[in-house]
């Protein structure tokens, strides 16, 4: 493929990225370690959100646990797994910090970010 060129997607091989697919994952990951042991809200608690986003992959509302993930950026399995990874630990933070306002890309996430990469074999430039 020439340098800059963009890949053929071919959409109908693609995952449909549904609320519903996208709670799924959540709870997919809440049985395995370290969510398993972070005492996350259930899905059926958490609010989530497929928007047409082109520039974020997903986004976390703390203070209302509300997952949004970006349709428009994901067809794959693998990448939503990252993704409501990513976003869980921010979840995991807000819960943990109680109203602490700036749960973000801190020492803390990249700790935890790291070991949930080496758990599931995720890129850990994906976090």
């Amino acid at each position: 493929m020439p340098r800059g060129a963009r890949p053929t997607i071919d959409r109908k091989t693609m995952l449909s990225i549904t609320p519903e697919a996208v709670e799924a994952a959540y709870e997919l990951l809440r049985t395995t370690p370290p969510f398993d042991g972070w005492r996350l809200p259930p899905g059926d608690q958490v609010e989530f959100r497929v928007t047409g986003d082109r520039t974020a992959l997903g986004s976390c509302r703390t203070d209302r646990a509300c997952i949004t993930i970006s349709g428009h950026l994901h067809g794959h399995l693998s990448s939503l797994l990252e993704t409501m990874a990513h976003e869980m630990i921010h979840l995991w933070q807000a819960r943990r910090s109680a109203g602490r306002p700036d749960v973000d890309h801190d020492r803390e996430f990249t700790r935890a970010a790291q070991r949930i990469a080496r758990l599931h074999g995720f890129d850990p430039r994906q976090f």
